[in-house]
């Protein structure tokens, strides 16, 4: 649900609300209830991903691995697809070379007599 969707939403509610003649503070407390309930009955989009056929040695490494965070294997298991998936954009040549601090010229560096 984009959130233009989710602003649809909201205000259909209050102006259900305010057809029913809810005071301004009850008003406020069903959007926010609203608001949350979007949130908690998934309504607000969230991608789920199932993994089946997961080696018992797998998911056992992930639940130490969890503990070890103090995460849940559900939180590591994310973090882990994040740090893998979600990576910085890889500098070119040209942006590493021209990012390198000026050290000296090349007379400096010419050990050759000649």
């Amino acid at each position: 649900m984009i959130t233009s969707d989710i602003v649809a939403k909201l205000w259909n509610a209050c102006n259900i609300l305010k057809d029913d003649g809810v005071t301004c503070h009850q008003y406020v407390t069903e959007s926010t209830c609203r608001l949350l309930s979007m949130k908690y009955t998934k309504e607000i989009d969230v991608a789920s991903l199932v993994v089946r056929n997961v080696d018992e040695v797998v998911v056992l490494a992930l639940k130490q691995l969890a503990a070890s965070h103090g995460r849940s294997a559900e939180a590591e298991h994310r973090e882990i697809l994040r740090s893998v998936l979600i990576r910085p954009k890889r500098r070119s040549v040209a942006e590493v070379l021209s990012s390198m601090p000026h050290i000296g010229d090349d007379a400096d560096f010419n050990f050759r007599n000649g």
